[in-house]
């Protein structure tokens, strides 16, 4: 019972040593004779009329000195604070604790010599350690936002060892590269809580207390208003005062649907200033193969807004590779990297069906992108024709182009649908086979490919026999004409073209990519699902134009090819903490397979073999454990033995380098009606105890009274000579 009232109970043993005065005093009376005296009775008639002041005196003193020890000994065994000992009403009950801690990677802020992750393991223990001299029976379950499901410590009794246990065990934590929400950690708080039977109960929230995170009334703080309201008491320990300016790499893309081996291709990296003021020449320094590449510069980038930086890369040899960005270091260092892994063919395929059985448009667009000799584009094109390839993966294409073709069949239309809707790029070239009612009923209708209905043939040479000029609107595939007038593209006439149907003309024209000088349409560009289709109302060989004779052709031709080949959307990018599956076609690889997970730091790749899930003859390889950003590798073997390596990049959320604090003002507004307790590492201090109210002060300045008025009414009860 006696460690319900004092630290040191063991002390209180000492309480014994009261009796030493009582017994000094009791051998004191014994010790003196009675001697037989004449004036002693002067003396004792005196006595007889102050005895009772005088018996009061001397019990008070041996009061004193008995008061004094045991005083002595209480303040040895140093009591529990006031509002501890109000809390030995409810000694008897029970109190779960739950700490919830925040390790996304936002809470790996620099702050001074520590990080936000680092102050708030801190306040965590120093939290402990309040909570383990509390009366009772104490319990507490401690859990990470990025493991919530596996507490680290789970309904354990809260003592000084536990306090130690939980400092050996946080000693190799640190913030993971998760951006997981820390109302998830509240919820499973909330869901711990609601099955146990606890009379006290209260959640610790350890983050950084990032706007993101909180919103307007989101999961997190409907999990709050529900602990509150069943009687819950909450508790916000707010690790960092004050937001660090950051910049994040938000994105890094490639133009891969133009790449090949030894041949440059861009490659563009977005990077976001989260700061409150601009930031001028941001360095990003690219590597590709653990090889460094120059430095870029991005001169200025405004705050709360990103920019762009794009550089052409080069790798000369076929397979797979990997490219990495970094910047330099700042408050936050996870979102400062970003990587992508890709493979490179010796070249890169394109389709061209041939409409007409010459095949001229086809040869004619054919030497624009693979014109051979000595220049060497990094295309193959394969000509069809003139029926639509049957039995063709379009899947090992990068673009298609259709050239005079007159029509598609069901099949051939729909096996484009689906190339485009996966990310292909298909380029249509019309000329005098086209029948525009098949054109129009077939592919321009709903589930069709066809940009626009067409309308009728116009012929301009009547009118103007050298026909009308081209302009073009600023596009991937004219840009690199804009600027100063250009002689080559001013020469170019078209003498016959396709118009738009009257339900077509008055569409939108940031659809037309290119009209002739009157204004008629000639280039018109749409998206369906990630790919684009554009399409030319004239023929690509020099029947109804004379662009294929000019030298801009070759150039526009090339610059279409990447434009096609570069996915109007862009696939969703793999971010940690999301399962990587593939599906294996057991027909043609065994059902399991072997991922390489990357590590932290300098710590060497693990490996992890999975089997797969089967259905049929389909069966799908998952790997959970996506926790760290990097290059991530999959081992699947073919039923013959072989092996076949596929890399991915797998990236943190940039979001989660948006450092902005929420403010008390929508903190308070937020969480109205919700009562808390709000704190700041200020308020956690290793001394903060000294300056507050301890009852051995008042015990220490009590005994030093006592001390004095004990050794003033000593000397005044005591015989002195004068």
């Amino acid at each position: 019972m006696l460690s319900s009232w004092f630290v040191n109970p063991a002390f209180m043993a000492g309480a014994a040593l009261i009796a030493a005065p009582i017994i000094i005093h009791l051998l004191h009376r014994l010790n003196f004779r009675r001697v037989s005296w004449a004036a002693m009775e002067f003396l004792l008639d005196s006595q007889r009329r102050n005895r009772r002041r005088i018996f009061f005196e001397q019990f008070l003193l041996l009061l004193l000195r008995c008061l004094l020890i045991l005083g002595v000994v209480v303040l040895l065994a140093r009591p529990l604070a006031g509002e501890r000992l109000w809390s030995l009403i409810a000694a008897g009950q029970r109190s779960e604790h739950v700490i919830v801690i925040d390790d996304s990677f936002s809470m790996g802020q620099r702050l001074g010599t520590t990080t936000g992750f680092g102050e708030g393991l801190r306040m965590t223990r120093l939290l402990l350690t309040g909570l383990a001299d509390q009366p009772g029976k104490q319990f507490v379950t401690i859990l990470r936002t990025s493991q919530r499901n596996e507490p680290e410590i789970a309904g354990a009794p809260l003592d000084r060892p536990l306090v130690d246990r939980f400092g050996q065990l946080s000693e190799s934590w640190e913030p993971s590269d998760l951006a997981t929400p820390p109302g998830d950690g509240v919820a499973q708080a909330a869901s711990l809580l609601a099955a146990n039977d606890a009379s006290q109960r209260s959640v610790y929230l350890v983050s950084d207390y990032r706007a993101k995170d909180w919103g307007e009334e989101g999961d997190l703080v409907k999990s709050l208003r529900k602990l509150s309201e069943n009687q819950t008491e909450l508790y916000l320990l707010d690790v960092a005062s004050q937001a660090s300016p950051n910049l994040t790499v938000e994105r890094l893309s490639a133009s891969l649907g133009s790449a090949a081996a030894e041949l440059p291709f861009d490659v563009a990296v977005e990077v976001h200033n989260d700061g409150p003021d601009a930031v001028e020449r941001v360095r990003v320094h690219p590597r590709l193969n653990d090889s460094p590449l120059p430095a870029q510069t991005i001169e200025r980038i405004e705050s709360g807004q990103s920019a762009r930086v794009t550089f052409p890369v080069r790798a000369n040899e076929i397979g797979r590779h990997r490219l990495q960005v970094s910047l330099e270091e700042d408050a936050l260092a996870t979102d400062n990297k970003r990587w992508l892994a890709f493979d490179l063919e010796p070249s890169i395929p394109v389709l061209i069906v041939a409409g007409d059985a010459r095949r001229l448009g086809a040869r004619f667009l054919s030497f624009a992108l693979a014109p051979g000799g000595g220049v060497n584009t990094g295309l193959v094109a394969t000509i069809h024709g003139p029926e639509f390839p049957t039995g063709v993966d379009l899947a090992e294409f990068r673009a298609v182009y259709l050239v005079n073709v007159p029509q598609l069949d069901g099949k051939a239309s729909e096996a484009i649908v689906d190339f485009v809707k996966d990310g292909g790029g298909l380029g249509i070239f019309l000329g005098e086979q086209i029948s525009v009612d098949s054109y129009n009923a077939q592919l321009a209708a709903e589930g069709g490919f066809l940009p626009a209905a067409l309308g009728p043939v116009r012929d301009v040479s009547d009118e103007n026999e050298l026909g009308v000029g081209l302009a073009w609107q600023s596009h991937p595939v004219f840009r690199v004409f804009e600027g100063e007038r250009n002689p080559f593209l001013d020469a170019v006439r078209f003498q016959r073209y396709f118009t738009l149907s009257d339900e077509e003309a008055a569409r939108d024209e940031e659809s037309i990519v290119a009209s002739t000088s009157e204004g008629d349409p000639l280039v018109v560009e749409s998206t369906l699902g990630r790919g684009r289709v554009m399409l030319f109302l004239s023929t690509v060989e020099p029947s109804w134009n004379t662009w294929a004779r000019n030298p801009s052709f070759v150039v526009a031709m090339l610059e279409l090819q990447r434009h096609l080949a570069t996915p109007a959307i862009e696939g969703p990018e793999a971010r940690v903490g999301v399962p990587w599956q593939v599906d294996l076609d057991t027909a043609l690889y065994r059902p399991a397979a072997t991922f390489t997970i990357p590590s932290r730091g300098d710590g060497a790749a693990r490996t992890l073999e999975v089997d797969a899930e089967r259905t049929g003859l389909a069966a799908t390889v998952t790997l959970d454990q996506t926790e760290v950003a990097g290059i991530y590798r999959l081992t699947r073997t073919r039923t013959d033995g072989s092996e076949e390596i596929v890399a991915k990049a797998i990236n943190v959320d940039p979001a989660e380098g948006k450092l902005a604090k929420l403010t008390a003002e929508a903190r308070r507004e937020l969480l109205q009606g919700i009562e808390h307790h709000y704190f700041l590492p200020s308020d956690f201090r290793a001394d903060a105890d000294e300056g507050a109210f301890e009852p051995r002060d008042v015990i220490l300045l009590i005994l030093v009274l006592m001390l004095f008025f004990e050794q003033w009414l000593a000397y005044r009860l005591s015989y002195h000579l004068k």
